[in-house]
């Protein structure tokens, strides 16, 4: 009669990768899931009243319709940025007034 080897100690290291893989995976499952969600901003609804934080606003008024606008500067890439009573926001490289043809709107 032939002995057959003892498998223990390959089958033990077997399961310890596998129980390694598994957590790797579930890291990864994860982060990805994390990346997935839209940043904190894009999930609360800014508008006309409701700017977002950082901005440093001002208001003033439109010399052209008299409503009162709010200017602010981008805290990360310091772009001025708008917005008037339509709740559109519009960003700028050149200082106020932002005027037509000179802005790209902007999702805060």
């Amino acid at each position: 009669m032939t002995a057959t080897p003892d498998l223990s100690p390959a089958r033990g290291a077997f399961d310890r990768a596998v129980r390694i893989l598994s957590v790797a995976v579930l890291v990864a499952v994860v982060i990805v899931a994390a990346g997935l969600r839209p940043p904190i901003p894009y999930s609360t609804k800014f508008d006309y009243h409701n700017r977002p934080p950082g901005y440093a606003w001002q208001t003033q008024r439109d010399p052209n319709t008299h409503n009162i606008v709010y200017y602010g500067v981008d805290p990360v890439n310091h772009q001025n940025v708008y917005v008037g009573p339509d709740g559109v926001y519009y960003r700028s490289t050149h200082p106020p007034p932002i005027s037509p043809g000179l802005w790209s709107t902007w999702i805060p």
